[in-house]
């Protein structure tokens, strides 16, 4: 199971919860940095496949990584400063 965080550093870190049956604490594994403004929000995909992450920030961009590899899968802008992901 894992966590995903970002934030006005403009990264995205992900963490896998299941250390914490091992240790009181977890390492990020995965330091995601491509947007060049704010995280506004964090996803993972919604039908259970968790190696999927959805992003968008104040800069416009949309981005769909594969957490495995820390690639993006996908890109798009939108014409607003603001974005955030809807469910």
């Amino acid at each position: 199971m894992y966590i995903a965080s970002g934030g006005a550093d403009q990264r995205i870190r992900i963490w896998d919860v299941r250390q914490l049956s091992q240790s009181s604490e977890v390492t990020s594994f995965a330091d995601l940095r491509e947007h060049t403004g704010q995280i506004n929000e964090v996803q993972f995909q919604p039908c259970g496949n968790s190696s999927v992450l959805g992003s968008c920030a104040e800069d416009g961009q949309v981005l769909l990584w594969d957490i495995v590899s820390s690639e993006i899968n996908y890109r798009t802008y939108v014409m607003t400063s603001v974005v955030h992901v809807s469910s």
